[in-house]
């Protein structure tokens, strides 16, 4: 169910999650049947994934396309519900740490430092010898 994305733009947009609220798994109807369904709400995309829960996740390629899905509420014959990820709103995926940090430096100046480096959550951990 992969879309070739706009090669143009470079925009990191946060993943979307479509729950079905009728009680039947999004991930059991045809990908086919999701696919043009997704197509006719917000044109072309860029990637659609079954999650275990039963729930699809949509990777938009544009603010606009973004929106417009949060705004929808019924995809091929049942309600949905539309909302940010919520792994895109906490960390995920790699992880890292970082030693010899002061500890008169705050978390949000951490975070503002290593933005460019897409971190978004930082924790800082002290321990005693």
């Amino acid at each position: 169910m992969k879309v070739a994305a706009n090669p143009n733009k470079a925009v990191d947009l946060l993943p979307v999650v479509l729950e079905s609220k009728t009680g039947r798994e999004l991930k059991a109807y045809s990908p086919v049947l999701i696919h043009n369904c997704l197509e006719k709400c917000i044109g072309s995309y860029k990637g659609c994934s079954p999650l275990r829960n039963g729930n699809l996740i949509v990777k938009c390629c544009s603010v606009q396309q973004t929106t417009t899905l949060l705004q929808c509420t019924k995809l091929t014959d049942g309600a949905v519900s539309v909302e940010i990820a919520a792994s895109s709103l906490r960390p995920f995926g790699a992880r890292g740490i970082i030693y010899n940090v002061p500890l008169d430096i705050s978390t949000d100046d951490l975070v503002a430092c290593l933005a460019r480096q897409r971190v978004k959550f930082v924790k800082t951990f002290s321990f005693q010898k």
